[in-house]
């Protein structure tokens, strides 16, 4: 009999544990309905100055949101314009405004243009931060007849840069934590080069008959990252670096003008492979690949057109037939510890 009055209590203290947590969930479900909501709003920033300097500061930060750099299609005064669009979703949103997650906006526009979007420290304690979704936006529109040193920083979120062509820059740098990075450039100069970093993401620069000083760099620790380039002109000699630890590096490189200087560049992964397409049609212009790996392999394409190899195992060597006597050469390193190398070349 008592057994049975212990097993009789367990049941019932088992069914009031299950009926408080039903209750709990089924309390949770109608408060996160009936405050569920969408929270939507813009702001607009402007910086001016009646006499550009030679190069405009513009320095971004954002926490969550995704960063977009153009050019103004029509007429505008402004130097800059910052077009801020918040769109938050979820349970427990209702009532709340930006400020909610995020400082409030601080907005420099007295010497260059400095904008940051900050999170607030994350608290267990507001429900709204827990089951919510963001797409916030921000987008730059630049003006054509003025030049620019930008730097943009986002923690969570794209990055894409897209310029006309005679856009001059004095530095690019763009970095994220988590999101990717297109950089693309039609006919631009910079003077002190172009830096492109993401954590986890893709990188991508895009440059096509533009002049180049300073050095080309782009990393993604988790990702890919792609370089292009159409007959660059180096204004200096220039460090290429193109690495990843996780994920593949490619490099598209035709030169069909004389660059001006040499490249010296270093392609390299831990864990991914390494492709590059390299073609010149100047007697003057010569190219070197040195492809090294731990585990993997060194494809070299090209031979019956200007190049010649010295084999395929790790530490091998592509070479153009000019490179002795070249004025301008490419001279480039190609490392994995995990994965295939592979370059097609050819040159005049």
């Amino acid at each position: 009999m008592k057994k049975t009055t212990i097993k009789n209590k367990k049941l019932i203290v088992a069914s009031l544990v299950i009926s408080a947590f039903l209750t709990a969930g089924f309390v949770f479900a109608i408060a996160f309905t009936v405050n569920y909501s969408v929270y939507q709003e813009s702001f607009v920033y402007y910086y001016d100055n009646t006499s550009p300097s030679t190069f405009e500061e513009l320095d971004l930060y954002a926490s969550t949101a995704s960063v977009s750099i153009r050019y103004n299609d029509t007429p505008t005064e402004h130097l800059v314009r910052v077009d801020v669009n918040f769109l938050i979703e979820g349970g427990f949103v209702k009532g709340t405004t930006y400020t909610n997650y995020y400082q409030p906006i601080n907005w420099e526009n007295s010497t260059g243009a400095s904008f940051s979007l900050e999170s607030r420290p994350s608290s267990f304690a507001n429900p709204s931060s827990w089951f919510k979704s963001e797409r916030n936006s921000i987008v730059v529109t630049l003006r054509t007849d003025v030049k620019y040193n930008i730097a943009c920083t986002a923690i969570t979120g794209d990055i894409s840069l897209n310029t006309i062509v005679g856009s001059c820059f004095k530095e690019i740098r763009l970095k994220t934590t988590t999101g990717s990075i297109d950089a693309i450039g039609t006919e631009i100069a910079l003077d002190d080069g172009i830096t492109c970093e993401t954590t986890t993401g893709n990188v991508l620069i895009n440059l096509e008959n533009c002049s180049i000083g300073g050095n080309v760099f782009g990393k993604a620790v988790t990702g890919s990252v792609s370089f292009y380039a159409t007959n660059p002109v180096f204004t200096g000699d220039c460090d290429m670096t193109l690495i990843t630890l996780t994920g593949g590096v490619s490099a598209d490189i035709i030169q069909q003008v004389m660059p001006g200087a040499s490249v010296l560049g270093s392609f390299s992964t831990t864990t991914g492979s390494i492709r590059v397409t390299y073609a010149d049609n100047l007697s003057n212009v010569g190219a070197r690949f040195t492809g090294t790996y731990t585990t993997g392999s060194n494809t070299f394409v090209g031979a019956a057109s200007g190049f010649s190899s010295n084999g395929n195992g790790s530490g091998a060597q592509f070479v153009s037939n000019d490179f002795d006597v070249a004025e301008s050469a490419y001279i480039c390193s190609l490392s994995t510890v995990t994965g295939d190398i592979t370059v097609s070349a050819s040159s005049s």
